[in-house]
């Protein structure tokens, strides 16, 4: 019953999914990289808190930590219809947006282990640098999946699974090194005060 209720809703608003889908990748893969090559200053490093003790440098967090690429488009698809589709997808472009502007007028870095390991871990530090750190939009899109999962799911087991695993990834991008403390609470807050205000807005009586 479970797997063909996520069938149905797999298959539901496909067109409007795609279009979403292809609309968010390009947003996310032409700015992210344009802001990282061309910062108007200076990046400045993140600071260390307390907190980030709680990270200690494992390379095969790696892993986890691209488990986001793999809950964002089942999170997309779960959605039941049109309507849904469009608040996710105006959800993310705010959340983009927000973190693209941050990095703009306020470039940071998280610098990398010395002597880190190659394979994986190595082709991902190839890939992405070490700049656009605060806000962490790995963070801020775990916690809108999160959001969207707990709108999603009315059994509470479901959304307590929902939480360990992004609690899960968010722990996997500090254990990389990929990001601090700072940054991925910014980030995390970033991913949830975008649908809440949309929800207070939408439920305003003047909206």
């Amino acid at each position: 019953m479970i797997r063909d209720s996520l069938l149905v809703r797999a298959n539901s608003a496909w067109r409007d999914k795609v279009r979403w889908a292809g609309l968010l990748h390009l947003v996310f893969y032409l700015g992210y990289p344009l802001l990282q090559r061309y910062p108007l200053r200076p990046a400045q490093e993140v600071p260390w808190l307390p907190w980030d003790a709680i990270f200690p440098f494992v390379p095969g967090a790696v892993w986890g930590y691209q488990g986001l690429f793999l809950l964002m488009p089942l999170t997309l698809l779960a959605l039941p219809d049109a309507p849904a589709v469009r608040r996710h997808g105006w959800e993310l472009l705010l959340i983009m947006a927000s973190a693209f502007l941050v990095f703009l007028l306020w470039p940071t870095f998280v610098p990398r282990p010395a002597g880190a390991p190659e394979g994986f871990y190595g082709l991902m530090m190839l890939l992405d640098r070490p700049t656009n750190a605060l806000p962490s939009l790995h963070a801020a899109f775990v916690m809108h999946t999160s959001v969207a999962l707990w709108r999603l799911c009315p059994a509470w087991r479901w959304r307590v699974v929902a939480g360990i695993v992004g609690c899960g990834i968010v722990w996997c991008a500090g254990a990389t090194h990929q990001h601090r403390a700072m940054d991925l609470l910014a980030g995390l807050a970033l991913g949830l005060a975008v649908p809440v205000i949309r929800e207070l807005v939408r439920g305003s009586p003047h909206a």
